[in-house]
């Protein structure tokens, strides 16, 4: 499980402080928003919106990167963090960026946000189809 790695090493940049953050740009998603929260309230000093890595590798200091894709793993010097689900063949290999996010700043959340998370992490990996768990 590679993306626990990629946790823990968000882990550490968020223990450490000044960090920025990078989601993609475009149309903004429930679990990137949620997820660009809990980074911004963990110390986060800028999160910024960008699409390319031209545009990402602009962004100075530690970087955490989020729900942007798997493929810029390998285009990004090792300062940059990704904590991406895009790119795996089975959505249940991995959870979204929102619960890699939460779990990287050791959220300690009441039930309901729980569960609302919860449920953003079930749409954002199975789509429409994940509203036959949500009742």
């Amino acid at each position: 499980m590679a993306w626990l790695d990629d946790v823990q090493r968000v882990a550490l940049v968020v223990r450490r402080g000044g960090f920025k953050a990078v989601t993609h740009g475009g149309v903004a998603h429930m679990d990137d928003t949620l997820a660009a929260a809990l980074l911004h309230r963990h110390g986060a000093e800028a999160i910024y919106r960008y699409n390319t890595p031209e545009e990402i590798l602009t962004v100075e200091g530690d970087v955490v990167v989020f729900d942007i894709g798997d493929f810029f793993r390998d285009k990004l010097p090792e300062r940059y963090v990704v904590l991406d689900h895009h790119g795996v063949r089975d959505p249940a290999e991995e959870p979204s960026s929102i619960v890699q996010v939460a779990l990287a700043v050791d959220a300690k959340l009441k039930p309901l946000p729980t569960t609302l998370i919860h449920y953003v992490d079930l749409f954002d990996r199975y789509g429409p189809a994940a509203k036959k768990w949500a009742g």
